[in-house]
């Protein structure tokens, strides 16, 4: 190693003080191209350290070429073992990270983001694939649906989308993911939150939708207050009455811990206010 290339790879282990982190990056990227492979030394090492490897993985893309995105996609696809939750959590954060960075390369890290999303389930892989429009990574979105942790980055990843979202919503509300002849909790919360996005898109479809699952009877509370919810706020005379009366019924549950999650529900959607996009005057 030259005295240059010496040089460069202090310069980025002092990524590592995070007092002058920003500094340090600011004076990398300065460097241009060849602090490239000292900085994906950096990024490609152990686990941990989440600051100062994401703020690598912007300087990778700011720096940009051909190298620095195959930097990018070689450490979004490492597996390494890591038994420390807490370290797990950083290392899925900085894998995030390098998602969200990728999507500044466009239609080259399309596929490389779709892999991490169906391989990896990564939030930040969903979010970079939505921002590019890729209409290919909606099935994995709405799978991700169930996953109680991640569901509200992924909800407002699909609304990014709008109504080419529709279609594959209403479909995942007709699919129920059975175990010993029971709809499994994970699945009713994947189609109670594709209810709560159609009637957030709105429009002709959704609310033919929406009233379908409100007058259906053997289905779920939860999807169908989510249903009633929305269609409260855009309907008047009968549809709207019947809205009330499934909303009265499930915060009426006899089970506590349920009737206190739709009251969450309907203290979420009435102080939203405004509509979905549906007509006023329904009826």
């Amino acid at each position: 190693m030259n005295t240059i290339d010496r040089s460069i790879h202090e310069l980025v282990r002092a990524l590592n003080n995070l007092e002058r982190a920003e500094v340090i990056q600011g004076r990398l990227i300065g460097v241009g191209k060849k602090a490239v492979p000292a900085v994906a030394d950096f990024l490609l090492e152990a686990p941990g350290n989440l600051k100062p490897r994401g703020l690598a993985a912007e300087a990778l893309r700011i720096i940009g070429g051909q190298e620095a995105f195959d930097v990018l996609v070689k450490r979004l696809n490492m597996f390494l073992p890591v038994e420390d939750p807490v370290v797990a959590l950083d290392e899925e954060a900085v894998k995030n990270r390098i998602a969200s960075e990728l999507k500044y390369f466009g239609e080259r890290a399309v596929g490389p983001l779709l892999d991490a999303l169906e391989r990896q389930r990564l939030v930040g892989a969903a979010e970079s694939l939505a921002e590019l429009n890729e209409q290919r990574a909606i099935p994995f979105l709405i799978e991700l649906l169930e996953d109680s942790f991640k569901r509200s980055r992924i909800s407002e990843a699909i609304l990014r989308f709008g109504p080419a979202a529709l279609e594959k919503l209403i479909e995942t509300t007709k699919f129920r993911r059975l175990e010993d002849g029971l709809e499994t909790p994970q699945s009713t919360e994947r189609r109670a939150a594709a209810t709560r996005l159609i009637g957030t898109i709105g429009g002709e479809v959704a609310f033919s939708r929406l009233a379908e699952l409100l007058y259906d009877y053997d289905e779920q509370k939860p999807i169908r207050c989510e249903a009633a919810l929305h269609l409260i706020r855009v309907t008047s005379g009968h549809i709207n009455e019947k809205a009330h009366a499934v909303i009265r019924e499930a915060m009426a549950d006899p089970e506590l811990a349920r009737r206190f999650k739709f009251e969450d529900i309907f203290i979420r959607e009435t102080n939203k206010g405004g509509s979905s996009g549906a007509n006023k005057d329904r009826q």
